[in-house]
């Protein structure tokens, strides 16, 4: 009886090392400093993916920009979920640790998450590291107090945070000089019924 309760026991823990690790949520979301660099929310894609250690050596040293190319062979490996943003867009994504999608990656033994994400530029500063990419050891999440994991993307890569982090920092668009605050003034002429409106812009200043 004890040797099959041992057994059990064993087998439930190598499950965890192949499966565990993978049963925490993922949450991507564009930062306030990515719109306002910009101006806008760039279009934007989002690969999430388990990778192996072979995958991982080759993923390290891949130009993001040929990555992101058609037909890629790399990305086709990966066999990636892609989540995107926008500027009609902004809400962040999540990859679901329950998700069907880690049975079939789990086949390939993989030992890390790997995040990507299709920004202009990376850090110009740094001839060794790609902060477009991020790169997670399913092992240190299989033993982390915090299961989730939080991404947002800055307007230089991808930077991991808290899940007030995320929250707090939410994109919001200013409104620039170029837009103006109208009111439509709307007449209509005696004896019809359709209205001719002309937007005229309201004075901010001399608002109360």
């Amino acid at each position: 009886m004890k040797i099959k309760t041992l057994f059990g026991i064993l087998s439930f823990l190598l499950a965890c090392v192949t499966g565990c690790s993978s049963n925490f949520d993922v949450q991507v979301s564009a930062s306030e400093e990515l719109v306002r660099e910009f101006g806008f929310c760039p279009s934007l894609e989002v690969d999430f993916a388990l990778a192996s250690e072979n995958d991982l050596m080759r993923f390290n040293s891949y130009p993001v920009e040929k990555y992101y190319e058609p037909q890629n062979p790399l990305r086709a490996v990966l066999e990636p979920v892609t989540m995107r943003f926008s500027e009609d867009d902004l809400s962040a994504k999540v990859l679901k640790g329950k998700d069907p999608v880690f049975d079939r990656w789990k086949a390939k033994e993989p030992t890390h998450l790997i995040i990507i994400v299709n920004l202009p530029q990376g850090d110009s500063e740094s001839k060794t590291l790609d902060t477009r990419k991020y790169v997670f050891k399913l092992a240190d999440g299989m033993l982390s107090s915090d299961k989730d994991l939080y991404i947002k993307i800055g307007s230089k890569g991808l930077i991991r945070t808290s899940r007030e982090g995320a929250a707090e920092d939410s994109p919001i668009i200013a409104q620039s000089d170029d837009q103006k605050d109208f009111t439509l003034e709307c007449t209509s002429k005696k004896g019809q019924k359709e209205l001719m409106c002309v937007p005229r812009a309201n004075d901010n200043n001399q608002r109360m």
